[in-house]
């Protein structure tokens, strides 16, 4: 996104989160994009937090995904 000057906004930062849903090694990619949104103050949105929760899931990190639920609550 920087290379082409895109700003991160919650729909990019939702669909780059979503995506690392697809393999179960990236729900630590998935944590830190979910970190960097916070840290920039971009908007979190339900679809962010349910996918960042289902990346750790799919990854078997069932205490990060019960973490991350129970920040949402």
């Amino acid at each position: 996104m920087q290379q082409c000057k895109v700003q991160p906004n919650s729909h990019t930062n939702s669909a780059d989160i979503s995506a690392c849903e697809d393999d179960q090694q990236q729900w630590t990619q998935a944590l830190m994009l979910s970190a960097e949104m916070q840290r920039r103050e971009v908007q979190t949105t339900v679809v962010t937090c349910i996918a960042t929760i289902s990346a750790c899931e799919i990854g078997q990190q069932w205490a990060e995904a019960l973490k991350l639920f129970s920040d949402i609550q």
